[in-house]
Formats: C-alpha cells, structure tokens, sequence
C-alpha cells in the first residue's frame, strides 16, 4: 500500500507541474519562478524522506543533527505514517548524496537564469530552457532515490538533460548581450 501511496503522489506531483507548459502567455519571469518554487518544493520533499530514514535507521551523524529545531516540529509528521519503506544506513546516505547534488545543481541553474532573463527580457528560449531544466531535474532526483531499482544509466541520463539547459543558458546569455560585451580594439 505504501508503494502505491507513493506512486500515486509522484504521478499527482509531476502532473500538477505539467501544467506549467510553454505557451506564449507563459512569461519568462513566471518561467524562473515556476522552476524555483518547484525545485524548493522537491528538495523539501527530499529532506523530508531523508529525516525519515534517518529516523529509522537512527543514522545521525552528531547528537546536534537529531536534536535540531526541523526534525523537533517535522518528527511527529514523519513518524505517524510508514510512507518511506527504505529505511536502511545506504539508503539514509543515498538519499543524503541526492540533497547534496540538488543543492549544487539547482541555485546555479536559477541564479544564471535570474541573470540572463535580467539582462535579455521576456524570450522563449529562456522559457523552455528553464521548463526543460525543471523536468529533468525532477526526473533526475526520483531516479536518484530510486538507484537500487533502476540502475545509475536513467539518473545519468537526466542529469545530461539538465546540464545543457545550463550551457545552452549560458551560451544564449553571452550571444544575446553583444552590446554587454567590450568592442574590439580598433587597430
């Protein structure tokens, strides 16, 4: 029942986000803030089923880890229901390894985005770069968690598929602002 519990909220959870596709209403702006709510959201919902295996496995790395403030309010929430089957030390630390990766990942995505919408305006480029990005880091963290049962090949593969986004930002950032740049000297 817990693996359906769970199946059924990812799918309501990706299908709530395919909401959020291009249209030409859909503006750059709304674009970079879809992707940062939805980003927060997942890494969250991450943190929460990493305390949650924490919980289980009791694989706190200091006493200051189980004791802070989160874990204090969220503990009660996260004990009363058995939504996080996997609940062994390699899980706790997979899914650790999952917050880590998210956490240097998606600020640079959002933060270059910020810049470049800043600095370009309102472009569709920006706008499907940023929901492209948006899917594939979802898609990358569900097969992060999902490691044992899917093997590293779906994982490495979203995790490509977020990376371009973040060249093709940079590169689409540099070739739009031509007057951003310095002149060439005059010889």
């Amino acid at each position: 029942m817990c693996t359906m519990a769970w199946a059924t909220f990812v799918l309501a959870f990706v299908g709530g986000l395919t909401s959020f596709t291009y249209s030409p209403a859909l503006t750059t702006k709304s674009a970079i803030l879809t992707v940062a709510c939805a980003m927060g959201v997942k890494h969250f919902m991450v943190i929460m089923i990493v305390m949650r295996c924490k919980i289980a496995s009791v694989a706190f790395a200091t006493k200051e880890e189980g004791g802070n403030v989160v874990f204090a309010v969220f503990k009660p929430l996260l004990m009363a229901y058995n939504w996080a089957p996997l609940a062994t030390l390699a899980d706790a630390e997979r899914m650790g390894r999952c917050v880590n990766n998210n956490t240097e990942n998606e600020p640079l995505f959002i933060g270059l985005a910020l810049a470049v919408g800043a600095v370009v305006g309102e472009s569709a480029v920006i706008t499907v770069v940023c929901l492209v990005f948006m899917y594939a880091r979802i898609l990358h963290s569900i097969f992060f968690l999902l490691l044992p049962y899917t093997g590293p090949e779906p994982r490495t593969f979203a995790f490509d598929f977020a990376f371009f986004p973040i060249i093709i930002l940079a590169v689409y950032g540099l070739v739009s602002t031509p007057a951003a740049l310095p002149a060439p000297a005059a010889p």
